[in-house]
């Protein structure tokens, strides 16, 4: 990432060219920034509302990439392998098909899916009484460790 150097003005400069300084941010958002400090030190940057929105979601969408990247790895980490359909997810959100948000919900939706599905069923003994410790796998149950 490159680094620009900013025009930095003084404090009263700034002071008194406010009003000149916010007109120029909203005619021109995707104008140069202007820093701001004492003895022409930069201490802060004026940019446009519309700059700053974008460098928050910019900022936001790559803080919740890190964290999908973070909760896959910590199920590789505890011994499971995340589903091919949870890195389906991510890799559509790093493509911009989907958001991170998208993506987390439906690892997550998965996951609960699969931490709810009833896993076993009763066996039945001839007195006809159902036996609550010989509880079996049921013939359907085709869970792996991966279905996030």
């Amino acid at each position: 990432m490159s680094r620009r150097i900013l025009n930095t003005i003084g404090v009263d400069e700034a002071r008194t060219r406010l009003s000149e300084l916010l007109a120029k941010l909203s005619s021109e958002p995707a104008g140069e920034p202007v820093a701001v400090g004492a003895y022409r030190k930069p201490q802060g940057v004026l940019i446009s509302v519309r700059e700053y929105e974008t460098l928050i979601q910019v900022y936001e969408e790559h803080v919740r990439r890190r964290e999908t990247e973070a909760a896959l790895m910590s199920v590789r980490a505890e011994g499971g392998d995340p589903s091919p359909e949870a890195i389906d997810d991510v890799e559509r959100a790093a493509a911009g098909e989907i958001t991170y948000d998208e993506a987390r919900e439906r690892i997550l939706e998965r996951a609960h899916r699969w931490t709810t599905t009833p896993t076993a069923t009763p066996v039945q003994r001839s007195s006809g009484i159902v036996s609550t410790s010989s509880i079996q796998p049921s013939s359907d149950d085709t869970r792996t460790s991966s279905h996030y």
